[in-house]
């Protein structure tokens, strides 16, 4: 492309150049020259772009070739959700979720006074981390566990246990039950 526009220059400078500059200037070829540059101009533009969007497409089929483009939990269809944690100091967090005609969802936080969030409001922060996390039935135990530590910002070290139960909407199940 860069090649025909400067082939293209090139010769509208030798067809200016070429002239004897006695001539007068017809209003129909000053407003030609306009239009052809307005349309070489035109086209750069559509054929970067063309180029932009081609690379965003192959990036994305890329992306979903390797498997690195993972919808989220909640995307891929949760109807239960039990996570259990217990920490080495003694502190407790339980949260269960239950997707069917009516949600409900119960958080019970016990760090030395017990908190409870059920309704709304447990439903709005489990959907969140069901949103947030990438967890469906083939993922493993070590990235399950990471998954969810991290998005909770808990470390492995300070825990004594780890269960966490999903059914997805499709039938699979992930159980996944560690002590430490």
């Amino acid at each position: 492309m860069e090649r025909l526009l400067f082939i293209m220059l090139f010769f509208v400078l030798l067809l200016t150049a070429c002239g004897n500059g006695n001539e007068e200037l017809d209003p129909n070829e000053e407003s030609m020259d306009v239009n052809f540059n307005e349309n070489i101009s035109a086209d750069l533009n559509d054929n970067e772009l063309d180029l932009v969007e081609n690379n965003q497409t192959s990036n994305e089929d890329q992306d979903t070739q390797n498997g690195s483009k993972e919808s989220s939990s909640f995307d891929y269809g949760v109807d239960d959700f039990d996570l259990g944690l217990e920490f080495q100091d003694g502190d407790e967090w339980d949260y269960d979720y239950d997707y069917e005609e009516d949600k409900e969802a119960e958080i019970e936080k016990e760090n030395g006074e017990k908190i409870e969030i059920s309704g709304p409001d447990a439903i709005e922060e489990i959907e969140i981390m069901l949103q947030e996390i990438q967890i469906t039935p083939p993922t493993s135990e070590d990235d399950a566990i990471a998954e969810i530590l991290n998005h909770l910002t808990v470390s492995e070290q300070d825990l004594l246990s780890f269960d966490l139960e999903i059914d997805f909407n499709d039938g699979e199940e992930l159980d996944v039950s560690r002590s430490y």
